[in-house]
């Protein structure tokens, strides 16, 4: 028996504030290889994983920048 199974990851994380400024653009690196790039929806090329982050790592930035996001929000109320 032959099984084959498919997955799908977050390759690229964008935040905006709410005045539709970046505050975070990152590519992502999966911890699987990728063996599909689904360029004609993702628009993520191979080129795009040469420097991106960690799944891991990219994972705590993302939190540090909403946290960091959020008490910026909470000082100026």
């Amino acid at each position: 028996m032959n099984t084959c199974f498919f997955f799908n990851f977050q390759a690229r994380c964008s935040i905006v504030d709410v005045d539709c400024k970046t505050v975070l653009d990152i590519y992502v690196k999966p911890e699987l290889k990728i063996s599909d790039y689904r360029y004609r929806y993702s628009g993520i090329k191979p080129e795009h994983m040469k420097n991106a982050i960690p799944a891991k790592e990219a994972r705590n930035l993302i939190i540090k920048t909403l946290v960091v996001s959020m008490l910026l929000m909470l000082f100026s109320l």
